[in-house]
């Protein structure tokens, strides 16, 4: 349970640091982290029981899915400036932004920690 914490927390600053430098406002990138793994990390927890046999393939994701963010930073600005252009809404595009990009992780995060089951 220690090492899934240290593991968790150091999702959070990577994911902050990159979206960071991606967004530039680090209060909303601080704010959109927090609030959505705070979800996340809820939503996958209540689901978790029934996800218990897929437990490898969603630690396994949670990896793949840090590093593909991390080596395809570039690819993933284009998309956020050029492509679709949500980062261009303000306060709320920026941080529908980061929503977006850190739901699945943080819900595959809960999943792997089912804090139901331990009562």
């Amino acid at each position: 349970m220690l090492l899934s914490g240290f593991a968790g927390i150091s999702y959070e600053i990577l994911y902050g640091r990159i979206l960071g430098n991606m967004i530039g406002d680090q209060f909303v990138v601080s704010a959109s982290v927090l609030i959505t793994f705070l979800l996340g990390i809820g939503l996958g927890s209540l689901l978790a029981h029934r996800l218990w046999r897929w437990l490898w393939a969603i630690e396994a994701g949670i990896g793949i899915y840090g590093v593909l963010i991390a080596l395809n930073q570039q690819a993933l600005e284009w998309l956020i400036y050029q492509g679709s252009g949500m980062a261009q809404g303000g306060l709320s595009g920026s941080i529908l932004v980061c929503v977006l990009i850190l739901l699945l992780p943080a819900f595959l995060m809960g999943c792997s920690v089912p804090w139901h089951w331990v009562s």
